[in-house]
């Protein structure tokens, strides 16, 4: 598989910098919307989960320290449990 170092640069960036807005939204907040887990929490942790397990090393995250938080609350909530793999 050919691999693209500078598409790969520019894709870290940009989700750098949604990350960064995530973190930001997240600072006060315990989920994205509410007091408890919506679709809103759901849909973005299935969509971060990949990444997270995959793609994003721990130095990397490091650096969203309220999106994390979010992030483990959600996953360790038992509604995600039951799904998640």
């Amino acid at each position: 598989m050919h691999h693209n170092k500078q598409a790969t640069e520019n894709a870290k960036e940009e989700v750098r910098q949604i990350l960064g807005l995530l973190d930001a939204h997240m600072k006060t907040r315990t989920f994205l919307v509410g007091e408890q887990v919506t679709l809103a929490d759901i849909t973005v942790v299935c969509t971060l989960l990949w990444l997270y397990k995959q793609v994003l090393e721990p130095s990397f995250r490091q650096a969203f320290p309220n999106t994390n938080r979010w992030f483990l609350t959600c996953i360790n909530q038992p509604q995600f449990r039951a799904h998640l793999v």
